[in-house]
């Protein structure tokens, strides 16, 4: 018997479940017994968790029963958690039952790991803070559903609440109290694991309990009296706690972590206090004149006490309460205490009361669907009733805030609703502001419909607003605008009586109200004026319906309708009448329905022609629109006649008047998307083809006048309610019609059917195909949005869950069904939804957690299990077609691409590389209690997906296999579990043993009876599924709960379909065959499971296997197969190519670490790529084995360690004698498609060799030779000698890219050395391999323009023969020999194709084409100089368009393409202009001077943009979700470019220079191109200034020679405007250089860049300050303007370095400390300028910023400016 220890209880989740009917257990007896068994631990309620004792610990220490690493954890846990030792084990057992995530192993093995005691620590805090939360919520929901008769569960409830009833407030009240006073944990008392960071946890977990309590308490005295000493009590206990706001644990916490908790319990503790008043009460002993019969009349020590209290409390945040004490102290005291009573209601009116009741319904919105919430609504209720009816409504402030509260506390409420028209029968309370409201009629409606909408919520509620708008009780019209002869005056002429009957004109004059004789009308001066309030009924609905008709009348601009109040009009309409028809189907009385129907039809019937008024509209009313169609929808779903059965006298199309109607007036105002007359018949031939044939709709689908909307208003605007309200009209239509068949129908309807669906069909096809894919993406409003997602679900789910292809009797929905299946399978629509359902269950646990009937919660667990039902529809339905598919299809087409995998295998067949796969997150939902619903779908995904896609779940789930299994059997045995769960198991366990073999071993769990002795047999293991069944069926296990039909028929089906599996036969095949399948099968193994998935079984299999040397083995039986497979007939090369196959699989898929035993298996496959290539025509069979090895070749010397082929000659040897095997084949054989291909890998693979050789040196000896020789006499041979044909055909182009990649490989390892490169370069030329490749690129460059699926690969092609010529460019003599060919002038005109043809302009392969004849020119010019000097101004004239628009797109895209161009044109013009800057400017000096200006101008942008990093991230995430970025770097329009900079401009004004926290790594490339191309500038700035020496020591030198760059300013550069740059710009380019070196944690490349760019700014600042002091053209005002202020800005540089140099151990003297300053004498002056052109000399070509660079800076100010 186990001991007392062990017995492990019921966890307060699991009751939770039981509680609230989300469990198994439905027997009524069965959930008494269990809140029987713990009315104890409710009525103790937070006491039941005992505090840590020594005498628990002590008693958990002798138990022999526990283990001691259980021992250990919950000693732990005990010291941790402040836990009674024996109730930490406990929580300890359940946390590892219910909530963790692995098996049991996985659990002990943690369990005995002492590393891992911390995170399990803090798991299990988690798991104990939700079981103290559960216990509060089964208390307080028992509470709440105890007098509800309605409830199943009433009874049984009443009895717990009867047990507990007389102590649980008092105990739950010092248990509060307790909490709340309670001190932080510290570590002094919790252990060494109580860190810091889990302070916060545990305070909100305290603010969590403490307001359960709270609702405990509200709770509970909503439904028992509170006596006035427990009220006073209460009162000063809220005050010593500050109400909330003094709560102790805001010393430790940061208040704004704890504020929306603490505002919660303000609120709390005002309402209990108000429910203690008993408001409700009050009211009617007033109404009965007996208020002294009231507690706080009776009680005068309390309420004198009590009024001390309210007298003296001024927090505006307790408005509420102190409004409720001023109703008592008004009702209760006399008229002396007057005065007082009404200062407190002035203070409450001054603390904004009607805000504050708000705020706390805001906290608890209805759709949360708790208890709490509706008894707040509730009390509230009662609270302004009482207030309304104490004091009169001009009292109580604004009366606009005063309609909005008690319209949000009646709102969305249906008792709250009710009891507001149970209140009406009295005619006090807030009847009295209905009446009020009322009495504006006709004249100013709004307070009168908010009231009427709020109090609409449910059947009985939504009649009486139907009936009081039938019957207004006032007609009111201005004073002003009638007469007094037709009437008497009375009551001193307050009131008028009407002599005789008159009309009061509605609706601009077209409609009137009669008011008959001798009606009594008051005299009221109201807010909108002096009125007459006549006591006379009228008909509401009959005005409504004149005002909307004069909308529709209305004759002028449409802009004047919502000037003029009628678009706000026609929306209170039609909102009253959205709220009274969507509760008319669930009236029981068909005289009231029909009633209700025949008034609001004629409102349904205006909506067309009104949505076609008002959409022209500049700003149409989204709102008004969204209201006419969900009134349209409310109407559609009231026709009581759409679920008769059809019948001869009623046929069932005419029972749907409704919805013809409706549908036709949507039609006919163009508002639903539409197609072609002949859509529906495209729809069908559409659905008589295989899936895959069915890629794109069959016909065109409009938008509508809805598409016009959504696109040009909601989408812009992120407002998307008529979306909404679509979906819900079309889910209606669709649930109404989506199981009609034909034959229900009479023969003359048939048309009509199929002009209905022709109409509905476009409208969920629009939805499906647009909408659907994209609605994650639209911005603003994200809960619109996943509401537009969750909708787009339930529709799939609404038309795939009735459809079945292979069914007889199809319906009208068939081929629509047909074309959804293929939207959602052939496109990536179904992406949506595999990213739903990979939500991880432990997000959709989280909020759960937080509140259970959040609102969050109840959307995502709707959200995934109509993703679950959609995915699981889509699976079933592609298997059957596709399955039918493949039965219909012939032999000769079976191999062809009749049946095609869908975009859903791919993705679900595909591996996962990072992070979870889908099927390991699906089967997280196993472990989701809360709805059973999930689980079940998720079970039943599983098994489709086992079923569709032929993959190892085993596989997927790799170690969390076991743990899956585990939670299965956990489930299947658990007693509180449905059977609708427990079915699932056994169905996903019954498809398993077909389709999933590894896991249903796992789950057999069969061990072997006598390890020692086999031959005894096999016996069932502790957590075998088997011995789960056997349990099931077995009547004595059963107990009370008998087995239902369904699931004895599950637990049979799975025996049996174990039996059959057992009897199947063996496979009959020879020892070769059966090889090839147990490797691969072990490859596939060894692929798919993640190293700690993988069965211990296996690696010492794998050990054996290469201990024995059988990779040996077979690696010659690979030789000998490749040897004899052109002798075998066409049946024995099958299984050859079967073996190679599998053994390519398992080579590949293995740990191969030694590299002897991998050196022998290369030679092995090299000995078998020989033999097949001698024989490669002697069948079909030949080329694909000859594939395979030599991939298995490739890919073994590519993941090969270096060193492992150190036989050089022998390998090159093999390979020699391939070639030249293939030279021989090639002779002989006319298809050279296999030859062709091999030629490229054979020479891919001298290029891996070489690689792998690398690690040793070696010489260009005749080998490498003889390699480079074949390489370019191939390219020859295919290059020259066949037709075009076959140069352009794709093999000869992948062949030829492969060979030159080779050549280069040859010389980047081996060009370096001259004697090498002489001699490399005479076998190009004797081979004329330059010549070729010339002449070969022009011809690619001639075919930009073809746009066929080949011009990718020839723009890969040119981009490899440039790489070359740009790699042996750098050199003399190559660059020496390209130019004598001939082509480049050629080249320079063809080069423009890649960017100005069309088809290439959207090519970015062309675009890197162009970048690299730009640095192809650039090494030719610096290798060359003079000689190339006429080309490279060539081919800037000839780009000087692109040239521009390059530099200036710099300011508009920072995109990777846009940047490096830029920097390769800057890099070219900074060449030229190093040395041939007089040239340049004679032969283009148009040109020249443009260039100059877009080069100054860019400078300056860049670094503008480089100042501002946090503008410069903002500009790339707009460019990145605009998605408009073109592939090149052609500016945009001027309208974009004009936006664009109004953007920056407007970012500029916001954002700051400091650093990005956390750069994208796009933000990081753009910042080091940009940092390349101000390099660029500011060398050619370099260029174009003097040289620093000459400036400063010739006298004579021409200033004006030179022409000035840089202005006289110092302020930062914006990027309001392009500008010169100017001495600030080059000063500003030192300091965000200078940022950049300093950082550490900044790329060395980068750093290089930066440091350059420091560099050449302070040369060209110090070069073209010199120049301007020397310019005679610069005034002496500029000069000494110049001097002062660059010396202060250079002073600042070096002060920025003397602080970086300090912190290196330097430092630079600034200028300002020296002596001299501007006084130094002439000679020092002469010294000084000496010194100065010295270190000059010395920096002029420097590029690293160190000593050299300050100092010469240094000097500069000293000798110069100073």
């Amino acid at each position: 018997m186990a001991s007392a220890v062990n017995q492990i209880p019921l966890c307060f989740q699991e009751l939770w479940r039981i509680v609230v009917g989300k469990s198994s257990i439905k027997d009524l007896n069965s959930v008494g017994s269990k809140l029987e068994k713990h009315t104890s631990s409710l009525e103790k309620c937070l006491k039941y968790f005992k505090p840590n004792t020594q005498e628990a610990r002590t008693r958990l220490k002798n138990d022999k029963d526990v283990s001691e690493d259980w021992k250990n954890l919950s000693m732990k846990i005990s010291e941790f958690l402040d836990l009674d030792a024996v109730q930490a084990y406990h929580t300890a057992s359940q946390f590892a039952t219910f909530e963790f995530r692995g098996s049991k192993e996985k659990f002990n093995k943690t369990l005995s790991e002492e590393r891992n005691h911390l995170s399990l620590l803090g798991r299990i805090a988690e798991f104990y803070f939700s079981e103290r939360l559960y216990l509060l919520r089964v208390l307080k929901h028992v509470l709440s559903h105890f007098e509800d008769q309605d409830h199943k569960y009433q009874r049984e409830y009443a009895e717990v609440v009867n047990a507990i009833k007389a102590n649980i407030a008092d105990e739950v009240f010092k248990q509060y109290e307790k909490e709340f006073l309670s001190e932080i944990p510290k570590a002094e008392t919790r252990g060494k694991s109580f860190a810091q960071q889990v302070v916060i946890p545990f305070a909100m977990q305290a603010i969590k309990e403490q307001r359960e309590m709270l609702e405990i308490l509200f709770v509970y005295y909503s439904h028992f009296e509170m006596k006035p000493d427990v009220l006073l009590k209460y009162i000063k206990s809220f005050k010593e706690q500050g109400f909330g706001a003094g709560h102790p644990l805001l010393e430790a916490i940061d208040a704004s972590v704890l504020n929306e908790s603490l505002t919660r319990l303000n609120a709390l503790q005002q309402l209990i206090v108000i429910e203690g008043f008993d408001m409700e009460y009050l009211q009617r002993l007033a109404e009965a004149d007996s208020v002294g019969e009231h507690k706080m009349s009776v009680n005068k020590r309390e309420f004198e006490e009590l009024d001390k209290v309210f007298c003296a409390l001024t927090v505006p945040c307790m408005a509420p309460l102190l409004l409720a004490w001023t109703t008592i102290r008004y009702q209760v005291l006399s008229e002396d205490d007057s005065d007082v009573t009404q200062k407190l209601g002035e203070r409450v009116i001054e603390h904004k009361v009607w805000h504050r009741i708000n705020s706390i319904i805001d906290m608890y919105p209805p759709e949360n669907n708790c208890s709490a919430a509706k008894t707040i609504r509730e009390v509230l209720r009662r609270l302004l009733s009482c207030v309304t009816h104490s004091f009169h409504e001009e009292t109580l402030g604004d009366h606009g805030e005063l309609v909005e509260a008690v319209t949000k506390v009646l709102e969305n409420s249906e008792t709250v609703a009710e009891s507001f028209w149970e209140d009406r029968k009295r005619g006090n309370g807030l009847h009295l502001l209905l009446l009020s409201a009322a009495g504006y009629f006709p004249l100013h409606i709004t307070p009168l419909m908010k009231f009427l909408v709020s109090v609409s919520s449910g059947a009985k509620s939504s009649y009486e607003v139907f009936s009081f708008v039938g019957c207004l009780p006032y007609v009111s019209e201005y004073l002003t605008a009638r007469g007094t002869e037709d009437v008497e005056s009375i009551d001193d002429g307050f009131y008028w009586r009407l002599l005789a009957g008159k009309n009061v004109s509605i609706a601009g004059g077209y409609h009137h109200i009669k008011i008959g004789a001798g009606s009594v009308g008051q005299l009221i001066d109201s807010q909108i004026g002096a009125i007459v309030q006549w006591q006379s009924e009228a008909d509401g609905w009959k005005a409504f319906r004149s005002e909307i008709e004069n909308v529709l009348r209305y004759r002028g601009q449409s802009s004047d309708l919502e000037v003029l109040g009628y678009v706000d009009l026609a929306a209170m309409i039609y909102g009253i009448v959205e709220r009274v028809l969507v509760h008319v189907p669930k009236y029981e009385d068909e005289a009231k329905k029909e009633r209700v129907l025949d008034c609001l039809e004629p409102f349904i019937e205006k909506v067309f022609p009104l949505i076609q008024r008002l959409i022209s509209m500049v700003n149409p009313p989204l709102d008004l629109f969204a209201l006419c169609i969900q009134c349209v929808t409310g109407f559609l779903k009231c026709d009581s006649r759409q679920t008769q059965a059809p019948s001869p006298l009623a046929p069932l199309l005419q029972n749907h008047r409704i919805l013809m109607a409706v549908v036709n007036g949507m039609v006919r105002v163009q508002f639903l998307p539409f197609s072609d007359h002949n859509f529906l018949e495209n729809l069908e031939s559409a659905a008589k083809l295989p899936l895959h044939y069915v890629s794109k709709l069959p016909a065109t689908i409009h938008q509508g006048l809805y598409g016009q909307l959504l696109t040009n208003v909601e989408r812009p605007i992120g407002r998307y309610s008529i979306t909404v309200a679509m979906l819900d009209f079309i889910l209606a239509v669709v649930e109404t019609t989506v199981s009609w068949r034909y034959e229900d129908f009479l023969d003359e309807d048939e048309h009509n059917l199929k002009v209905l669906i022709s109409h509905i069909a476009p409208s969920v096809l629009f939805f499906l195909k647009e909408i659907f894919p994209t609605f994650d993406q639209w911005r603003f409003d994200p809960d619109t949005t996943d509401r537009i997602g969750l909708k787009c679900l339930n529709l799939c789910h609404m038309v795939l869950r009735t459809y079945n292809p292979g069914s007889d009797a199809a319906t009208l929905w068939s081929p629509i069904q047909h074309t959804i299946l293929t939207i959602l399978t052939h496109s990536h629509s179904v992406d949506i939804i595999l990213k739903l359902i990979s939500t991880p269950v432990e997000h959709l646990h989280a909020l759960i957690a937080s509140g259970p009937t959040s609102i969050s919660a109840q959307h995502m667990t709707e959200a995934i299990r109509y993703g679950f039902s959609v995915l699981n529809n889509i699976l079933r339905l592609e298997h059957d077609a596709l399955s039918s598919q493949k039965a219909a299809a012939s032999p000769k087409n079976s191999s062809e691409d009749s049946v095609q995998s869908s975009h859903l295998h791919t993705i679900l067949a595909a591996p996962v590389s990072v992070g979870p796969n889908l099927v390991s997150l699906v089967s997280g939902y196993l472990y989701h209690r809360y709805d059973q619903s999930l689980p079940c779908m998720a079970l039943s995904l599983l098994r489709r997906i086992s079923i569709a896609v032929p993959m190892s779940l085993h596989a997927s789930l790799g170690q969390d296999v076991s743990s899956l299994r585990d939670i299965l059997l956990y489930r299947l045995r658990s007693k509180i579990e449905g059977s609708d769960l427990k079915i699932g198991i056994l169905e996903f366990l019954t498809i398993s043993v077909q389709t999933q073999p590894g896991l249903l071993e796992l789950f057999l769990d069969l061990e072997a009876v006598d390890k020692d002795k086999p031959e005894k047999g096999l016996c069932l293991g502790e957590r075998s599924c088997l011995s789960a069944v056997l349990e099931l069926i077995d009547k004595e296990t059963q107990g009370t709960q008998s087995l239902s039909a369904p699931l004895q028929a599950a637990c049979v089906k799975f025996l049996s379909s174990l039996w059959v599996d057992r009897r199947h036969s063996a496979l009959k095949s020879d020892l070769l065959e059966t090889a090839a399948h147990i490797l691969n099968t072990l490859g596939l193994e060894n692929f798919y499971t993640t190293p700690s998935g993988k069965d211990p079984a296996l690696e010492p299999i794998m050990k054996e296997f290469a201990a024995k040397d059988r990779y040996n083995h077979w690696s010659k039986v690979l030789v000998c197969v490749c040897k004899t497979l052109p002798r075998l007939n066409s049946i024995d090369t099958t299984s050859r190519l079967m073996f190679l196959t599998a053994w390519r699989i398992f080579v590949l898929t293995s740990k191969l670490d030694d590299t002897a035993r991998l050196r022998k298996y290369i030679d092995d496959i090299m000995m078998a790529v020989n033999a097949l290539v001698e024989d490669i025509e002697a069948h079909s069979g030949m080329a694909t084995a000859l594939n395979l090895t030599s991939s298995l070749l490739l890919t073994l010397l590519n993941r090969a360690p270096e060193g492992t082929l150190t036989d050089y000659d022998a390998t090159m040897k093999t390979f020699s004698d391939v070639v030249r095997n293939t030279e021989k084949v090639e002779s002989r054989i006319d298809s050279e498609h296999a030859v062709l291909y091999f030629r490229a890998i054979s020479i891919h693979l001298f290029k891996t060799l070489h690689k792998k050789l690398r690690i040793g040196k070696m010489e260009f000896n005749r080998s490498v030779s003889d390699w480079l020789r074949l390489s370019c006499k191939t390219l020859r041979k295919y290059h020259s000698e066949r037709p075009d044909d076959d140069i352009n055909s794709k093999a000869n182009i992948e062949t030829s890219r492969l060979l030159v990649q080779s050549i280069r490989e040859v010389f980047s390892a081996y060009g370096s050395e001259p004697e090498t490169l002489s001699c490399w370069l005479k076998m190009l030329m004797e081979e004329c391999t330059l010549n070729l490749l010339s002449s070969r690129l022009l011809r690619l460059m001639g075919s930009t323009h073809e746009d066929d699926d080949k011009n990718g690969l020839r723009a890969s092609l040119a981009t490899a023969i440039l790489n070359l010529f740009c790699d042996f460019s750098r050199h003399c003599d190559p660059a020496l020999a390209l130019l004598k060919t001939g082509t480049l002038p050629e080249f320079c005109l063809k080069s423009v194709n890649t960017y100005t043809d069309a088809v290439a302009a959207q090519k970015k392969k062309w675009n890197g084409v162009y970048q690299l004849s730009i640095v192809l020119m650039q090494n030719m010019l610096d290798s060359l100089g003079h000689a190339f000097l006429e080309h490279a101004l060539d081919f800037i004239g000839v780009h000087n368009d692109r040239i521009i628009q390059c530099l200036e797109a710099v300011n508009f895209h920072q995109s990777t393409a846009v940047l490096q161009e830029a920097t390769f044109t800057t890099a070219l013009l900074s060449s030229v202009s190093k040395s041939f800057v007089r040239e340049w400017r004679f032969k283009l000096p148009r040109l020249y001077q443009v260039c100059l200006e877009n080069v100054l101008a860019l400078c300056h942008s860049c670094v503008a943009m480089l100042l501002r990093p946090r503008l410069l991230q903002e500009a790339l995430e707009m460019s990145l979700t605009s998605k408009k970025q073109s592939n090149t770097p052609i500016p945009p329009s001027l309208a974009t470019q004009h936006s664009l900079r109004q953007t920056s401009v407007m970012s500029q004004k916001t954002l700051s220079q400091d650093e990005v926290e956390d750069p994208t790594p796009k933000f990081l490339a753009v910042r080091r191109g940009l940092f390349a191309i101000l390099a660029n500038c500011l060398a050619i700035f370099g260029h174009l200034s003097p040289d620093l020496c000459q400036i400063l020591l010739d006298q004579g030198i021409d200033a004006e020679e030179y022409q000035p760059l840089l202005a006289v300013a110092f302020s930062t550069p914006s990027l309001d405007q392009v500008s010169m740059p100017t001495f600030g710009t080059v000063i500003n380019a030192f300091n965000v250089a200078w940022k950049v070196i300093s950082q550490t944690n900044n790329s060395a490349d980068l750093i290089g860049v930066a440091t350059y760019a420091l560099d050449a700014a302070l040369l060209v600042a110090i070069s073209q300050g010199t120049l301007l002091l020397k310019h005679p053209q610069v005034s002496q005002r500029d000069k000494q303007r110049l001097r002062r202020e660059l010396g202060d800005e250079l002073v600042a540089c070096l002060r920025t370095a003397n602080r970086h140099s300090r912190l290196s151990g330097g430092s630079v003297t600034s200028p300002h400390s020296s002596p001299s300053d501007s006084r130094t004498p002439l000679k020092a002056r002469s010294a000084l300028l000496k010194q100065f052109c010295n270190t000059a000399a010395q920096r002029q070509h420097s590029v690293s910023i160190d000593r050299g660079m300050l100092d010469l800076v240094d000097l500069f100010v000293k000798g110069v400016l100073r």
